[in-house]
Formats: C-alpha cells, sequence, structure tokens
C-alpha cells in the first residue's frame, strides 16, 4: 500500500526536520511531499540535506506563496503521479501529532475520507487563546448549520483520502485559496456520499515558528461557505468538463 503525507512549509525551518524523523520513526515505510512555498529562512537547504538520507521524502518548490489549497493541490498532484493510494495532509508544526499516522492508515483501508477530529469529545485543543477556540468551534457550527454537513470538525487540517476518489475531482474547478480550502474538500465527498469517518486527535498549537492565519483567510471562510450550499458537485468532476 503506497501511503504518502503531503505537509506544505513556509519558513519552517525549526520544525520540517524533526517531525519528519519522528514521522519516520512511526511510520517507517510512508512517503513524504514537502510543499514548500519559496521559504527564505532555511528550511530548503534542511531539507535538501535530509533528502539526501531519506529518498522516501521529495520536495516540491513554489516559486511564491499561494495560498494553503495550492499547495495542497500541488501535493495531491505530485503524489497521484507517483502512484499514491492514500494520501494524507499534515501540518509542518507538530499540531498534527504523528502517532496518529497508524489510525489514519488504518481508516482509510474501510473509508475514502478520514479526519482528525479536534471536536469529538469537546474540544481537544492545547495552548490556543481562548479566543481562537472560541473562533475556531463557532466556525464548524456555523459550517455545520450552513452547509448542512454532519462533520463534527469541518475546518480541520488532519485529513486522509483515497486515491480513486481524488483522482474525479478536476483540481481546477476547486476555488478556496486559504484554508476553508480544507473545507471544501470535505463539503465535496460528503455531497458525492462518500464513506467519511472522524477520529479524535488532539491539536497542539505549533511549537515553533509563527501562524499563518489572519484576518483575509477568516473573511474568506466565512463568505466562501454561503456559496457552498449552491455548488453543482458533479461540475467538480472530470467527467463533467
Amino acid at each position: 500500500m503506497s501511503v504518502f503525507v503531503l505537509i506544505p512549509t513556509y519558513n519552517e525551518k525549526e520544525n520540517i526536520v524533526p517531525l519528519l524523523k519522528k514521522i519516520y520513526t512511526i511510520v517507517p515505510t510512508i512517503n513524504a511531499i514537502i510543499i514548500d512555498a519559496n521559504s527564505n529562512d532555511g528550511t530548503i537547504e534542511d531539507l535538501k540535506k535530509y533528502c539526501k538520507k531519506n529518498s522516501k521524502v521529495s520536495i516540491v518548490h513554489q516559486k511564491k506563496k499561494n495560498g494553503i489549497a495550492n499547495a495542497y493541490l500541488e501535493g495531491f498532484q505530485e503524489a497521484l503521479k507517483k502512484k499514491a493510494k492514500l494520501i494524507i495532509q499534515m501540518d509542518a508544526d507538530f499540531s498534527h501529532d504523528p502517532k496518529s499516522l497508524p489510525t489514519m492508515i488504518q481508516l482509510l483501508q474501510k473509508n475514502q475520507l478520514v479526519i482528525g477530529s479536534r471536536y469529538m469529545n469537546g474540544i481537544s485543543v492545547v495552548n490556543w487563546p481562548l479566543r481562537r477556540i472560541l473562533l475556531s468551534y463557532f466556525s464548524s457550527f456555523y459550517i455545520q448549520l450552513v452547509t448542512g454537513m454532519k462533520i463534527k470538525d469541518p475546518t480541520g487540517g488532519f485529513n486522509g483520502y483515497c486515491r480513486e476518489i481524488l483522482e474525479e475531482i478536476d483540481f481546477n474547478k476547486i476555488k478556496a485559496e486559504g484554508y476553508i480550502f480544507q473545507t471544501e474538500m470535505k463539503y465535496i465527498f460528503w455531497k458525492l456520499k462518500k464513506k467519511i469517518v472522524e477520529f479524535p486527535i488532539i491539536f497542539i498549537d505549533r511549537h515553533s515558528g509563527t501562524s499563518k492565519m489572519n484576518t483575509s483567510i477568516i473573511l474568506e471562510a466565512f463568505f466562501q461557505v454561503l456559496f457552498f450550499r449552491f455548488k453543482n458537485i458533479k461540475k467538480i468532476l472530470k467527467k463533467n468538463k
């Protein structure tokens, strides 16, 4: 089973190599694709050194920072090109514990979308200020209300996908640019009635570096969700091009 983990980076020098080392102590057979948005803090230099020691890690170089959606879509295309069967998204900053990867992989054997959920057992978030916890939690409630999705963590970024469904999607028709991309992908799978399962994780705020969250990303999320309800999801599929 060919499993790939996609990790976008932008100035994650302090995190990315330690994260990869931890991942490979837990899942030695996994492949990793790092999608770097032209980091200028030494991230790329450290990655290149690490790649010489670990041939399972490859780098997609982006010329500029184009948003998390663009990074993941490039990563999906690269993983599909490399014949990935299962594709997992995770953050570079240790927010998503690599110890959850075996559970994710196991659940993907019988499901088409697996979500590492912060909100299955109440609120499982560590080191976030109360304001950000409330923003995230009520954003999830707002998304559920507007879209009708029965997903407790529609905005989370620790997700696993099976190849055959990603192959059906025309990535050029994905409109989200910021973190609401995570919601748009879940909404597509939900509307297509694919097998979706959530499992509980503990989300820990980044070890080092700076968060990429800002006001424009939040506003994009608020307004994009309003349009999801009226999307004709079948038009996103390649056979409808």
